[in-house]
């Protein structure tokens, strides 16, 4: 196997996964001459990339664009990030084809947070309204892959009272990520008070 430079955070991610170039270029589904160019910075790696890597890996998109290659690396979610990580990623994608209702909720509310957290700033930042155009654009490309109408405000009345569902499922306290196994949770380390 190559052995990753380490370089950028391609090529940190590569290693993370202890996979070759043409695996890596399987995962993200591009060639192995894009992989090594990515790893060794001639290529930057562009959002869509970026996203890509998310998807398929569980890294964060954000930590890939923005961080150095010596920074820790981070999950989608915002946890520390390893080959453990990716491994539950790959779970998750082959096992699963829609997810219980209460991970449905978990993870929407996960992304929702994340989405509030985003506007809030541009709205600190007097740039709510570029954000939310940025958004609805993109909300609106991803209803069409989905055939729903994201702007059919008959709509919002009843996407509330799930979200409100979807509150009441959240898991208090949070001791323990929804697709967790209950022994994976058994063999936790336990909090002292």
């Amino acid at each position: 196997m190559r052995i990753s430079s380490k370089k950028t955070t391609a090529a940190v991610l590569r290693s993370i996964l202890g996979v070759k170039v043409p695996d890596m270029a399987k995962i993200l589904g591009c060639s192995t001459h894009t992989v090594q160019s990515l790893e060794t910075g001639r290529l930057r790696v562009s959002e869509a990339t970026a996203l890509k890597m998310e998807e398929q890996t569980g890294i964060s998109a954000h930590w890939v664009r923005n961080a150095k290659p010596d920074a820790p690396p981070v999950g989608m979610y915002g946890d520390p990030y390893s080959k453990a990580s990716y491994e539950r990623v790959r779970r998750f994608r082959g096992n699963l084809q829609s997810l219980s209702d209460r991970e449905f909720s978990f993870r929407f509310l996960v992304d929702a947070a994340r989405l509030r957290s985003i506007l809030e700033r541009a709205n600190q930042e007097n740039a709510y309204i570029e954000a939310a155009l940025k958004l609805n654009k993109f909300l609106n490309r991803l209803g069409e892959d989905y055939g729903v109408n994201v702007a059919d405000w008959d709509r919002v009345a009843p996407m509330v009272s799930a979200i409100k569902k979807d509150i009441q499922r959240w898991p208090r306290p949070v001791s323990h990520l929804p697709w967790e196994t209950p022994a994976k949770r058994r063999n936790s380390p336990k909090k002292r008070r």
